[in-house]
């Protein structure tokens, strides 16, 4: 529930002035469903929902994106969380 309960119509955190019946319904559902598999079917829905009116979309990525030539870039390992590093790669002749 960590992030769909953001967008229930009048939250605190929708300032989107987007609402809609079905979703504040699954959602007021969902919070008391003890039963896991029906809980996050509603889930399932309430994505459904966000998806199919779009009152939010994502203008972030936390990741960057990088290419290389693995013909001037050999060997050695690479981390690309958030950035590129190379560790024990040599540069081709």
């Amino acid at each position: 529930m960590t992030f769909l309960d953001l967008w229930v119509t009048g939250g605190g955190n929708n300032q989107t002035g987007w609402g809609n019946e079905e979703y504040d319904s699954l959602i007021e559902q969902a919070t008391n469903e003890l039963d896991v598999e029906a809980r996050q079917e509603m889930f399932y829905r309430c994505e459904e929902i966000l998806f199919e009116e779009y009152p939010i979309l994502p203008t972030y990525w936390r990741a960057d994106s990088y290419s290389y030539n693995t013909d001037k870039i050999v060997g050695g390992e690479r981390i690309t969380t958030f950035q590129t590093k190379f560790f024990w790669a040599e540069v081709a002749g």
